[in-house]
């Protein structure tokens, strides 16, 4: 009876572990999703309504939890005045949520880059800076998911083999 548990908790064990690894992925993807639609949110807020930013930041329809906590962040510390320049404010919100964000150091950077784009002097130039964002992003989040297909391909029945063999190494 304690073998069959045993070979039960390695078995789980392996099969929770690849689900973690899973899901961190998947939450990686969707963030990348959500810096996209947050991208294109605010090119049309400022082509159709030129929209200022403290109401784009009220407005915006997130879809994740992270994004309204860090938007909401950002607009205390722009009404505070707590930095010289609005992308101060930005780099630091993200600095303070990098963990909770779950994005890789590329997007990460063209997130950082993003700032740019909330904090011109023209709508025309934050329009251009939040395309060339989108553009950078869409191309990571297609080689992000490329790169989940193939590790998923490998990792999964690589992780439970290895439980398999780990009861077998154990009997």
């Amino acid at each position: 009876m304690g073998k069959i548990t045993g070979m039960i908790l390695i078995m789980a064990g392996c099969a929770g572990t690849l689900g973690y690894w899973y899901e961190t992925k998947k939450k990686e993807l969707s963030m990348m999703e959500e810096c996209i639609r947050l991208f294109s949110h605010w090119q049309d807020a400022l082509e159709t309504e030129h929209m200022r930013l403290y109401d784009f930041l009220d407005t915006y329809p997130a879809l994740t939890e992270e994004m309204p906590a860090m938007l909401k962040e950002l607009k205390n510390m722009l009404e505070k005045n707590c930095y010289p320049t609005g992308k101060k404010a930005w780099d630091r919100v993200l600095e303070k949520n990098r963990k909770s964000l779950f994005l890789g150091e590329e997007a990460k950077q063209i997130l950082r880059n993003a700032g740019e784009a909330f904090f011109c002097e023209s709508s025309r130039e934050s329009i251009r800076i939040s395309r060339v964002c989108t553009r950078r992003m869409e191309k990571i989040l297609v080689l992000k998911r490329e790169e989940l297909r193939r590790k998923c391909r490998v990792y999964l029945p690589a992780g439970m083999l290895l439980g398999v063999m780990i009861i077998i190494l154990l009997l």
